[in-house]
């Protein structure tokens, strides 16, 4: 992604806002996500209050996203927004989320499916963990099959 502010930002990050985010707050947020000298600003925020400025009715509170991935095709890749500079702007392997690099990110969205499904983790005095779904119909069997007993 080049620094300019009209650049074209990621399709997971044009998505994630574009889905989860509320309305007042997509187009400055798209804004400094595209600017590499103004996403420090969306990144603190990530970091501190993105709770209130996400679409409440897209999220699912429960952290296991691995047991929801296959309502969504199985994505193998995801792509990372936050959780410091090694992390920030870049893809793994679903398999890979987890390890060592993780233990002491910063904040952080992983959307698997660019405006479907993310999940996002904070430390905001306690630590918030929840999925973000945006499709009606999948969050409602997601719910079904996080409260099922059954992995």
């Amino acid at each position: 992604m080049n620094d300019s502010p009209s650049a074209l930002p990621n399709v997971h990050e044009a998505k994630f806002v574009e889905r989860f985010i509320i309305s007042n707050r997509r187009e400055r947020f798209r804004i400094k996500l595209a600017d590499r000298k103004r996403r420090p600003e969306f990144l603190d925020k990530l970091a501190h209050d993105l709770v209130g400025m996400l679409d409440q009715r897209c999220i699912v509170k429960h952290e296991d996203f691995r047991r929801v991935l296959p309502l969504f095709g199985d994505p193998s890749v995801c792509h990372c927004i936050g959780g410091g500079a090694d992390l920030d702007g870049r893809e793994f392997r679903i398999d890979d989320v987890g390890d060592s690099e993780w233990r002491h990110a910063d904040s952080f969205v992983l959307s698997f499916v660019p405006g479907e499904l993310a999940f996002y983790e904070a430390e905001i005095g306690t630590c918030v963990r929840c999925l973000l779904i945006a499709d009606t119909k999948l969050r409602a069997k997601a719910i079904a099959m996080l409260a099922s007993r059954r992995h």
